[in-house]
């Protein structure tokens, strides 16, 4: 869980990024704190029309953005126009508390119309399954990964409409599923990947890749009975050619009740062209720990990909400590 935090009066010079290919540019980010508000500033260049623009937190001194901050009003979310002198306010004394943070970076987000990367089925909705049953072949769309550890029988990938299972309660979007299933020998990773020949990776933008990961509980579908519980562990990456530009190793790993999903986010700046084509890949682990030897299976949903201009703040501290506001309280529930 993340602690609301409030940020000093301390203004932050600009570090952008200049993008190319038609990106939105975002400069001259700013950012200063009053009070339990801080005001962020910056200019924004679009050629394809109003931007989505968000804001992304860091506090390791722009090593790492982890967090999105909320309670932003102004020229933020949807329909935000291109112009010089774009201001939001961030509600910081809301979203944290009680910290002191000496590098705090801001990263200001902003998508254009043409900033969705089409997915071929990305829901593995292409083929529909009555349900309860499971088609054991590669998705549309989609290739095998590591095919050497796939075997056709007990090491499959494949997708199916397990609705009325008792696997899951909840389905990310529409009825049908992807399968990663590594039950047999031979062991290793295996899983899925997709390159998509018209979004050839360019430079200084941000990727962002989203994947609904599952963990599957036991249940009775078109084969049978199979206790699934437990977690095998998963991978999902984001490639150019054979660069890794960045990847989820397993961090949602313990925090994926059996039968539920959750957000799986890989966030990846582009330092160069690398002149060849996006590739998303999906994997099973095929590691489950001591204890869950029955957990063969990963589960993947509604793969999402986004490129966007940023633009970039400079370090500045933040004391998020009541006593830097002065007529203030808070309390935690």
């Amino acid at each position: 869980m993340l602690i609301p935090y409030r940020l000093l009066a301390l203004p932050c010079l600009l570090a952008s990024a200049t993008l190319a290919f038609g990106l939105p540019s975002v400069t001259n980010v700013a950012f200063t704190q009053s009070g339990a508000t801080a005001a962020i500033a910056y200019d924004l260049v679009s050629a394809n029309g109003a931007c989505t623009v968000s804001v992304l937190v860091s506090t390791n001194n722009g090593a790492t953005f982890p967090v999105v901050a909320t309670g932003l009003t102004g020229d933020v979310g949807l329909g935000v126009v291109a112009g010089v002198g774009k201001s939001a306010s961030w509600n910081v004394g809301a979203q944290f508390l009680n910290q002191v943070l000496p590098t705090v970076v801001l990263r200001v987000v902003a998508q254009d119309s043409t900033g969705v990367i089409t997915v071929a089925n990305h829901s593995f909705e292409t083929n529909p399954q009555v349900a309860t049953v499971l088609q054991i072949t590669t998705p549309a769309g989609w290739q095998a990964y590591n095919g050497a550890n796939l075997n056709g029988s007990s090491n499959v990938i494949g997708w199916g409409n397990l609705t009325t299972t008792g696997h899951f309660s909840t389905f990310p979007d529409g009825n049908n599923i992807g399968i990663c299933f590594l039950g047999g020998s031979p062991n290793g990773e295996a899983g899925m990947e997709q390159t998509i020949g018209s979004a050839i990776m360019v430079a200084n933008a941000l990727y962002t890749l989203t994947t609904e990961i599952g963990n599957i509980n036991e249940g009775t579908a078109a084969f049978g009975y199979f206790d699934l519980r437990g977690f095998p562990g998963y991978r999902v990456e984001l490639r150019s050619g054979a660069t890794l530009i960045g990847s989820d190793v397993n961090g949602l790993a313990g925090s994926i009740p059996d039968g539920e999903w959750r957000t799986s986010v890989v966030r990846a700046v582009t330092s160069s062209t690398t002149g060849s084509p996006v590739t998303i890949r999906l994997v099973n682990l095929d590691a489950p720990p001591p204890g869950e030897e029955l957990a063969r299976e990963v589960n993947f949903d509604n793969v999402r990909l986004t490129v966007a201009g940023f633009g970039t703040s400079a370090p500045g501290a933040i004391n998020t400590t009541s006593t830097q506001v002065v007529g203030w309280e808070f309390s935690e529930n």
